[in-house]
């Protein structure tokens, strides 16, 4: 079936989420916060209006934030195409990892721990889910694969679920720096309990799962394909080594993947796979994209983008292994190159089992008559008569800027915050060893005011770049590298994102973000209306929630009268008194700021301080129903 990726992260009905842990190889932050939304705002018919509205924005990431983890490869958190001081909000939550080795960690799973109620008692419930897709704006085939289960009342925990337990162990150990306390918090509980999850597998396959985790310790290498009498092998990305099982054992065998790939492969490889009898394919071009494309800035070419964080096309890593009556499916993030099987990537894979006719290569292909099946959208392949020239020096140029993004990173970087005395702030971006660029020149950005970039020439000499003239509200830890290279009269450009270690924020940061996203009473109506309708069994609530989010802010509301302010009040204090808390945290951090202060109505505040009264002190509150809460 198809599915789309944030809709998952949505908790089950009558369930909140408690914790996340995820992984990803590259990362787009503005994908990125979408996550929250999901999370708190699972009735949204469009899931895309949040973006347009940063008041949704902020209330998503204020209930999410210290919940949620993201590991990514250090230096592949993607430019994000559109500005907001949100991002400062993930800081926390991105934790940027290194393998050893020249492997890269590629894995792409979440783990999400739900809580919720069952005749009064505490019910934990877990969804995992093991994708072939980033967490980015991808327009690519991929798959996802989605298990869920109970945490179960057992003193022994269930042998197969192991390998998932040690991979969350493993993740702090990679990280770049030490992770925080919640962070490792989120680990220990999750890959506890993760032991005592019945998972219960997609219909049609057997209740036989293996978590096949690969690049950390005690997990080396992937097992063989082998042990099979058919192989179907769906990579975007290949190797000579890691195709020798198509070639070496198995009738009928078939291959998909790209046309670059393919074309890449030395002659003695592809004449090998063709003599074995195996099939190979590539998509339709007509199916490589979806026919929706997202519109506006989504649907721009991305900055920096390598081949392995294409947008489009065919990205799903699939293998299916069939044995007389029976087959295995693979499921991950592994492509079929050495680098994923031998273990230098870190990667993640499930393993599901079934009968050959349920979820065989057959049952997979389907009829090619019929107009979805997957065997209707690929076509046989067919191998250039004569390979392109080989690009050295776009060669030259790519290499040049790798080996930049990795001096950069290796040389200790590091952010201090200084208040001037013009009341604005300072950045120093300071470098533990000199910075060495051949052939290549730079500047940087907080990522929050992308426009203010320095050169990062005094890196070069030891010295710091200062970006000066910032607000609180501005201060960031993402900070912004984009590199040229120039070779043989030609350039070529990266861009990445890195998140520094940062000392000298002032206590009041988060406090500036909130008050310059609630700037004007009319941004503090909608706010409160939105906390108010969020939840809301009625389908009036919801639907005020699906127009509030999809309002920018553009509507004239100044006065609480404009709202049904008062009953929605009345309706929270009986049925959900924790919106009354979080109100009264966005009032008060709110009246921590002079400029914030401005933003709360007189009137309001009237209304709002009776109604901490009656909480205070227990009154029930007359209902137009006449029932008493």
């Amino acid at each position: 079936t198809r599915c789309v990726y944030l809709a998952e992260l949505c908790p089950p009905s009558g369930f909140t989420v408690d914790r996340a842990i995820a992984t990803t190889f590259s990362l787009d932050l503005l994908a990125l916060l979408m996550a929250p939304v999901s999370m708190v705002y699972s009735d949204l018919q469009d899931r895309e209006a949040p973006l347009q509205n940063p008041v949704a924005l902020l209330e998503s990431l204020r209930q999410t934030t210290g919940r949620f983890a993201v590991f990514c490869q250090q230096g592949r958190i993607l430019v994000p195409r559109a500005d907001t001081l949100l991002y400062s909000y993930l800081e926390r939550a991105v934790v940027e990892v290194q393998p050893p080795g020249k492997g890269v960690f590629h894995p792409k799973v979440w783990v999400l721990r739900f809580l919720g109620e069952d005749d009064g008692q505490q019910v934990v419930f877990y969804r995992f889910l093991c994708l072939s897709r980033n967490l980015t704006f991808d327009q690519s085939w991929d798959t996802a694969l989605v298990l869920e289960g109970r945490l179960m009342n057992r003193k022994n925990g269930y042998a197969r679920n192991r390998p998932l337990s040690h991979f969350l162990r493993s993740l702090p150990e990679l990280a770049v720096r030490k992770v925080s306390p919640e962070i490792q918090e989120h680990i220990d509980i999750i890959s506890d309990e993760i032991l005592r999850v019945k998972f219960e597998p997609p219909a049609g396959f057997a209740d036989e799962l293996r978590f096949l985790p690969v690049g950390i310790k005690g997990y080396k290498r992937l097992s063989e394909i082998d042990h099979r009498t058919r192989l179907l092998i769906v990579s975007p990305f290949l190797s000579d080594e890691a195709l020798r099982p198509l070639a070496e054992r198995g009738k009928d065998n078939i291959l998909i993947s790209r046309p670059e790939s393919l074309d890449a492969l030395d002659e003695e490889t592809y004449q090998a796979l063709k003599n074995s009898g195996t099939s190979i394919y590539i998509m339709d071009s007509a199916a490589e994209k979806p026919e929706n494309e997202l519109e506006g800035w989504e649907n721009e070419e991305e900055e920096g983008v390598t081949a392995e964080e294409d947008l489009s096309g065919l990205h799903a890593k699939l293998y299916i292994l069939e044995d007389g009556w029976n087959a295995r499916v693979w499921t991950g993030s592994a492509n079929a190159t050495d680098a994923a099987f031998s273990g230098a990537n870190v990667e993640f894979l499930v393993e599901l089992q079934g009968k050959r006719s349920k979820i065989g290569i057959n049952a997979f292909l389907g009829d090619d008559e019929e107009p979805d099946a997957f065997l209707s959208m690929i076509h046989l392949y067919r191998r250039p008569e004569r390979s392109e020239e080989p690009d050295l020096v776009g060669k030259q140029l790519e290499t040049a800027l790798n080996e930049a993004r990795r001096a950069v990173i290796d040389a200790g970087l590091v952010l201090e915050a200084c208040p001037t005395e013009d009341h604005s702030w300072s950045l120093y971006l300071k470098a533990s060893k000199k910075l060495v660029l051949v052939g290549v020149t730079g500047v940087c950005s907080p990522v929050t005011i992308k426009k203010n970039e320095q050169s990062m020439k005094p890196l070069l000499t030891g010295d710091a770049v200062i970006f000066q003239g910032i607000s609180p509200a501005s201060l960031t830890s993402f900070l912004v590298f984009k590199l040229t290279a120039y070779s043989g009269g030609r350039k070529a450009e990266l861009s990445f994102v890195l998140n520094l270690p940062i000392c000298g924020l002032p206590d009041h940061r988060d406090k500036a973000i909130l008050q310059n996203i609630i700037s004007s009473r009319e941004r503090f109506f909608q706010y409160l209306l939105l906390l108010l309708a969020e939840g809301d069994e009625d389908a009036a609530g919801t639907a005020v929630l699906n127009d509030l989010l999809r309002d920018k802010g553009e509507h004239g509301l100044s006065s609480y009268e404009d709202l049904p302010l008062l009953e929605e009040l009345v309706r929270a204090y009986s049925r959900a008194p924790e919106k009354i808390d979080r109100i009264a945290k966005l009032v008060n951090d709110l009246k921590d700021t002079a400029d914030g202060s401005r933003v709360v109505p007189p009137e309001f505040e009237k209304i709002w301080g009776a109604f901490l009264s009656l909480r205070k002190v227990g009154v029930g509150v007359e209902l137009n129903s006449g029932k008493k809460a």
